[in-house]
C-alpha cells in the first residue's frame, strides 16, 4: 500500500490465498500511514494463484493518485 496520507486507512479482510487446490486463510491486515507493507512468504506462485477478500479504503484524499492500492507480486528482499 503506497502513498497513504496520515488520515487514510486501508483494511484488507477475509483474505484467502488459493494456490492450486490448496487454500490458506491469511486473515486481516490494516495499512496506515506508518504501517504500509505486508508480506506473504514461502509460497510458490509460479503456477498461478487467486487472492480473494475485501479491501476498504477510508479517509481518502482529494488527490486521486493517493486513492489506490498497489499489490506487488514477486520475491521479497
Amino acid at each position: 500500500v503506497q502513498s497513504l496520507t496520515p488520515s487514510t486507512t486501508v483494511e484488507f479482510t477475509d483474505l484467502v490465498l488459493t494456490v492450486g487446490a490448496n487454500s490458506y486463510n491469511l486473515g486481516n491486515f490494516t495499512a496506515t500511514a506508518g504501517s504500509r507493507n505486508w508480506y506473504i512468504n514461502d509460497f510458490d506462485l509460479s503456477g498461478g494463484f487467486t487472492l480473494t477478500g475485501k479491501a476498504v479504503l477510508t479517509g481518502v484524499s482529494s488527490n486521486e493518485d493517493n486513492n489506490r492500492i498497489d499489490i506487488l507480486i514477486g520475491r521479497t528482499p
